[in-house]
């Protein structure tokens, strides 16, 4: 919350929601460079030879690396995300990295 305590002004309501916009968007910008950093933990190189049930999976364009396909459906839980959405997301972060 802002840390204006009175917001019985238009001024404080603005100054407010800004505030709170900032603090949303820095908040994003971190999620997504997790994002990034949760792909790179996942790659396919960090598959062991005891990932018998694990497979590759892009998710992302072409040059960009395969990920351990479960990583997808787990970040896109701890996001709050659908399994298709969390994968778009995962693309985009690494796309972008």
């Amino acid at each position: 919350m802002a840390a204006t305590t009175e917001l019985d002004t238009a001024g404080a309501v603005l100054a407010a929601a800004r505030e709170e916009t900032q603090t949303a968007d820095l908040a994003e910008v971190r999620r997504f460079k997790l994002a990034a950093d949760w792909a790179a933990m996942h790659s396919v190189d960090s598959l062991g030879p005891a990932a018998v049930w694990e497979g590759e999976l892009p998710i992302a364009g072409d040059g960009a690396p395969l990920v351990a396909e479960f990583c997808v459906a787990e970040f896109a839980l701890a996001i709050d995300k659908s399994t298709d959405a969390g994968r778009a997301y995962l693309g985009e972060a690494v796309e972008v990295r």
